[in-house]
């Protein structure tokens, strides 16, 4: 009832200002004084209702093809709007869209992504598990082979060696320390010939042995005893190329060599012995073995 009562208002005030324009487009007449004012009361509003209810029922029986009487005229800065609005409208949709398409190619990156990093976490697992088989692998090469070089030298133990004069030695006794120190022994009670005897035989028996570097020096200085200063240059070479620059036996080694060099003519090659001494074992080597350097760089006429 609400709603009708401001329809008819509106369609009232439309009335009411046909019936003033009429009124002033009239010629004018005898002034008769002001029309009388219409008074609104419950009747004839609900006449109003009636009249407006019977309008809306005759626009709704109207046929869908004809177009519904215009009653109130469109405001041209609404129609602007609304259009804005439409148009704002189908762009956001547009970004919609786009957006979602982004998404999805976000998405499936992603899941690549994924997939590739699997990828690469399965690979490093292989590749851990493939270092681990190829460690276990070369431990085992590593214990084989040290049980075929055990295998060896209990071989070599029982065989006998054979003296560059024909005699037979006799077997070692199995124990690398003990073979060590009887040939050592011999050294000191100046039988060269069974020292590097000894010596030799300790090399073949005990390759792997803790004191073959210091084996190759005995030998060296067992040759060099026995006037034989080309043997005695490569054992003594042999005994410092494996890992006994070190050793406290290293600057008699050194000077041994030195002074072998020396002796076969290789002048050239003791002086840098003799250098070498100078640079790692001088400041700390006996006194006898700084006078047997001294020789050997004089009699080599090595540069001062």
């Amino acid at each position: 009832m609400t709603a009708r009562r401001i329809v008819s208002g509106v369609v009232l005030a439309s009335l009411l200002g046909a019936a003033t324009a009429l009124a002033q487009d009239a010629p004018a007449t005898s002034p008769a004084g002001p029309p009388p004012e219409t008074q609104w009361d419950k009747k004839r509003l609900d006449r109003l209702d009636r009249d407006v209810e019977r309008l809306e029922n005759t626009i709704a029986r109207m046929k869908p093809d004809k177009a519904p009487p215009n009653l109130i005229e469109p405001d041209p800065e609404v129609i602007a709007l609304t259009a804005r609005l439409d148009e704002l409208t189908a762009r956001l949709n547009d970004d919609e869209q786009a957006m979602r398409k982004v998404n999805a190619q976000f998405d499936t990156v992603s899941i690549e992504l994924s997939k590739s990093r699997q990828a690469e976490a399965q690979a490093r697992s292989d590749n851990q598990a493939l270092l681990t088989k190829i460690g276990e692998l070369e431990g085992r090469i590593v214990a084989l082979e040290k049980a075929a070089e055990d295998a060896k030298a209990a071989q070599a133990a029982q065989a006998t060696t054979t003296t560059t004069t024909g005699e037979a030695a006799p077997a070692t006794s199995g124990d690398a320390a003990a073979d060590f120190k009887a040939a050592k022994a011999l050294m000191l009670s100046q039988d060269f010939a069974g020292a590097a005897q000894g010596f030799q035989a300790y090399i073949d028996h005990y390759p792997n042995g803790p004191q073959v570097a210091e084996a190759h020096y005995q030998l060296g200085e067992a040759y060099f005893a026995s006037k034989d200063p080309n043997t005695a240059a490569s054992h003594y070479y042999e005994a410092l190329k494996g890992g006994g620059a070190k050793a406290k036996w290293a600057p008699e080694a050194t000077v041994g060599l030195a002074s072998s060099l020396q002796l076969t003519g290789h002048a050239k090659e003791a002086c840098a012995a003799v250098a070498e001494f100078d640079r790692r074992y001088a400041k700390e080597a006996p006194a006898s073995v700084k006078r047997r350097a001294a020789a050997v760089k004089t009699q080599a006429k090595c540069a001062a």
